[in-house]
């Protein structure tokens, strides 16, 4: 889910099949629904507030760092309180790299990538390895180490998944 659009409307890209436009001028969210669409400039922020089930989707505005893309996501009770719901993290170029779960849950879920692909999935406790409890590792075809049997260029030939012991030791 992110945002694509300038200053203050941007059109919600959730998949190929659901594009809806908002505008933060009007506070107008997704046709059809009650969703209110709010943007705060000092903060370089959109909101994305569903009244009905409390749920607040934050994205970044289009001004700063990885613009439209998804911050956090929360709930009005959570906010009113002080606490953090889901937190994205992106690097440089936009790519998700963390997801740090809502407070009382406190995983994190960090990515990896290798030549633009997904190359690991780990599930962690803390901020460092030594955290981790699960995690998922992807190989790709490569020309000249896998067999021609396998798989062609850049398919995704295996996935490895482990529930990994005290100290985020897999074996």
């Amino acid at each position: 889910v992110f945002l694509y659009g300038a200053y203050a409307s941007a059109f919600l890209y959730q998949d190929a099949t659901y594009t809806a436009a908002l505008s933060a001028s009007t506070g107008t969210g997704p046709a059809g629904s009650l969703m209110t669409f709010t943007q705060d400039t000092g903060a370089g922020e959109f909101t994305l507030t569903d009244p009905v089930s409390g749920r607040q989707w934050i994205f970044a505005d289009f001004s700063g760092a990885n613009p439209g893309r998804l911050k956090r996501e929360t709930t009005r009770a959570w906010t009113a309180a002080g606490r953090e719901g889901a937190v994205y993290t992106y690097d440089g170029q936009g790519t998700l790299t963390q997801i740090t779960t809502a407070d009382g849950q406190d995983y994190n879920i960090v990515f990896s990538y290798a030549n633009s692909r997904l190359s690991k999935l780990e599930v962690r406790t803390g901020a460092t390895t030594a955290t981790r409890i699960q995690e998922v590792e992807y190989t790709y075809f490569i020309s000249g180490t896998h067999s021609a049997d396998v798989g062609i260029g850049n398919e995704l030939v295996q996935v490895k998944a482990a529930e990994l012991r005290t100290g985020g030791d897999p074996d």
